[in-house]
């Protein structure tokens, strides 16, 4: 699988990424604290961009037990894709400063734990004790 085909699921995101975040520069303006929520949500898709990028094939919607992978990323943080949605949810907290995108948050935070027990538990079940170990030498 060459690089193309291998990044090709991410586009759109990207796209879709950039062009709400000049929308949202315009729409709310700039002070320190928009500027900082800009920052981390920034911080927060470049981090899903690469986790997406290094799970490559492993990838799916619903959880699977395709492979554990364990390199870039994966290395420290076994959910660097769930983080990184809670990362960029938080920089637009920063950025609208409303009380509806913290419940926002929140909800993010509930759902993605939820998810993430449920990848480890198909994970544990189909590679055991390997997956087991990984779990202990990283973070969420």
């Amino acid at each position: 699988m060459n690089l193309l085909q291998k990044f090709k699921g991410t586009y759109f995101d990207i796209f879709l990424f950039f062009a709400l975040f000049v929308y949202s520069f315009k729409l709310f303006g700039f002070n320190q604290l928009t500027l900082l929520g800009y920052i981390i949500t920034l911080a927060g898709a470049i981090l899903w961009t690469t986790a997406r990028y290094q799970l490559g094939e492993a990838f799916s919607v619903f959880p699977k037990a395709k492979k554990i992978v364990q390199t870039g990323i994966y290395k420290k943080i076994r959910h660097p894709i769930y983080t990184s949605d809670i990362i960029t949810i938080f920089g637009l907290c920063l950025v609208y400063q409303k009380l509806w995108i913290n419940l926002v948050l929140l909800a993010l935070i509930i759902m993605q734990v939820i998810r993430a027990k449920a990848e480890e538990k198909i994970l544990t079940n189909k590679f055991g004790q390997e997956y087991i170990s990984y779990k202990k030498s990283t973070w969420f």
